[in-house]
């Protein structure tokens, strides 16, 4: 009856160890499903972050490409209008060399012209002179 009752109270401990045992192995699995959901969900953020970013890349390529294009065009037309204000620039200094030109041909004829006249009013006092004489 002894032996039996030391049966009993082993059989008793290695049932209560069996499912402290089984116990520790449903923490153990839950832990380790835990681990692989979290290991699935970081591989499904690392896909995530890894099309983000080819997204991200792709789409500053594409802003730096327009960026360039806009750029070029701009200074086409800058370009473009700095040649159109030299060309009318340049027209308008020969034509005001031209009005300069003209001005002091003019101031020339304006001159002679006043020389003949002063020579044509000295004439005409001789001739007064001479006749009233």
């Amino acid at each position: 009856e002894h032996l039996a009752a030391r049966c009993d109270e082993l059989w008793k401990g290695l049932a209560a160890q069996q499912s402290q045992q089984q116990e520790q192995v449903e923490v153990v699995e839950g832990s380790l499903r835990e681990a692989a959901q979290q290991r699935a969900e970081l591989q499904r953020a690392q896909q995530d972050l890894s099309k983000a970013s080819a997204l991200f890349r792709s789409s500053l390529l594409e802003l730096e490409a327009r960026f360039e294009e806009e750029l070029e065009s701009l200074q086409s037309a800058l370009r473009a209008g700095l040649e159109g204000q030299a060309s009318l620039l340049r027209r308008e200094f020969e034509a005001a060399f031209q009005a300069q030109d003209v001005a002091s041909a003019a101031f020339a004829e304006v001159q002679r012209l006043d020389r003949d006249l002063a020579e044509v009013r000295r004439h005409v006092l001789r001739e007064d002179k001479v006749r009233d004489l």
